[in-house]
Formats: C-alpha cells, sequence, structure tokens
C-alpha cells in the first residue's frame, strides 16, 4: 500500500523535526518501540513500529503525467487542489509494510504516517493513489485518527474516491 505526499520544496527536513511529528502521531502505549531512521544522503526515512513498517523515499520532481490533474478533478473536498498542487516541486512516495489482521489497519498506519510528514516536510497536498483523490494537508490530518474504536472512526473519506468531475476545479 502506497500513497504520495506533494511538497512545496524538494527539501529534506532536519532529523529532529521527522522524529517529533512521527513521536506526535505515534504515541500510542502499544507504540513505546517505534523507530526513526533518517538517512538525508539517500533522502529517505524508515519508520517502525511492532510488525509495521513505512518507506518514505524523497523524489526530487512533481509527481508526473496526469494524476495530479486527475486527482484535483475528482477532490470534491479541495475545490482549489489544481492551484494549490499544479507548481508542486517533489514529492515523497510512503510505502506501509509489515503485517496487518485487517485492510483498514493498514490503509490507517499508512494515513498516520502520512500525517506524520505533512506536519514534518513542506506539503502542498496528499495523494492517495487508490482513490484517485487529493487532500489539503489540514483537512487530512484533522480526518486521521489513531485508534478505531467503532465504525464511525474510521476515515473513509481519505482512502474513497469518486471519478465524478468537480466542476469548481480551475485548470
Amino acid at each position: 500500500m502506497f500513497a504520495f505526499v506533494c511538497l512545496k520544496k524538494n527539501t529534506l527536513p532536519d532529523t529532529k523535526a521527522i522524529e517529533s511529528a512521527f513521536k506526535k502521531w505515534f504515541a500510542q502505549p502499544d507504540e513505546a518501540d517505534a523507530k526513526v531512521e533518517v538517512d538525508a544522503k539517500k533522502g529517505s526515512v524508515m519508520f517502525a513500529v511492532g510488525k509495521k513498517s513505512a518507506v518514505i523515499g524523497l523524489m526530487p520532481k512533481a509527481i508526473p503525467g496526469d494524476d495530479i490533474p486527475y486527482a484535483s478533478d475528482n477532490s470534491f473536498m479541495w475545490p482549489t487542489a489544481w492551484k494549490e498542487l499544479k507548481d508542486h516541486k517533489a514529492h515523497l512516495i510512503v510505502v506501509a509494510i509489515g503485517d496487518y489482521k485487517e485492510r483498514y489497519e493498514r490503509d490507517l498506519f499508512l494515513a498516520r504516517v502520512i500525517a506524520a510528514c505533512t506536519e514534518a516536510f513542506p506539503t502542498a497536498g496528499v495523494y492517495w493513489g487508490d482513490a484517485a483523490t487529493v487532500h489539503s494537508p489540514d483537512m487530512f490530518r484533522k480526518a486521521v485518527v489513531t485508534k478505531i474504536g467503532k465504525a464511525d472512526d474510521v476515515p473513509a473519506l481519505l482512502w474513497v474516491g469518486s471519478s465524478v468531475k468537480n466542476t469548481t476545479t480551475a485548470r
């Protein structure tokens, strides 16, 4: 499972900023063994907690092709998506791997990793590829939860897209 974070700058923040963001988003008692490893030379971050992990790679250019314009058209909750994303300079590829009992657990883990990235990196937006939609960083963070206790907690709007063209997107 993977998603992308569109960046305003092609930069890797300092290690302390990355560690602080992950500490915030993974502060549950059962996540005390969480580890963050930053490799500035490779432009990568490894994050692990228990048998779950994420690999984050900084790509020094914008997401190519028509993915972002198409996803912006599908973003009914962010009508100015294309305006905000068209000039992004770089992106993160974020991949979740490990042992998950249910798919939603993997998606939630990935969403929390992405939320941490949006706080540490100069983020223009989040591209959830499976849903072919984009989200503003603030809205994305507000929707992410740390635990799913009941069905109402599932941040489904982040993970589900529609292919209905957003007529408010000016391109």
